[in-house]
């Protein structure tokens, strides 16, 4: 499976995924003008990733895999905000269906942005997941 990279723009935040190493990262601002042309890709690598994953368990003997998703964001609009819990319930759905999967997600915000750290804890309220909150200077 191929992994997706998407450089960050002035609207868009990065993207870097990569399918063998389980690791999932989103950096930067997203208030693309088009958002559902924006993570349309992102989406349907989503989906890859879990018939990747599926196919991975299958013809292995693992007893856990861990996916480690890291959001380091220093802002997203309200339609941005729509498709991250998107990407958060998805993420759920992949656990639940692949009970060796071990999910970190991690939410990175700046110890001035409580704005951010609501953020976080809110979608770790809607997406029921395990979001560890992360500070950093």
């Amino acid at each position: 499976m191929k992994n997706l990279k998407i450089e960050s723009t002035e609207c868009t935040f990065g993207i870097d995924f990569n399918a063998e190493k389980n690791i999932l990262k989103f950096s930067g601002e997203s208030r693309p003008e088009n958002c559902p042309e924006f993570f349309s890709p992102i989406l349907n690598w989503m989906e890859d990733y879990n018939k990747f994953l599926y196919y991975k368990i299958g013809v292995s003997v693992v007893k856990e895999l861990t996916i480690t998703v890291d959001f380091k964001l220093d802002y997203f609009n309200s339609t941005s905000a729509k498709y991250i819990l998107d990407i958060l319930l998805f993420l759920n759905k992949l656990q639940r269906e692949n009970p060796t999967v071990l999910l970190a997600v991690n939410w990175f915000y700046k110890s001035i942005d409580e704005d951010m750290l609501d953020c976080g804890e809110e979608f770790k309220k809607m997406s029921g997941l395990t979001i560890n909150l992360v500070s950093f200077d």
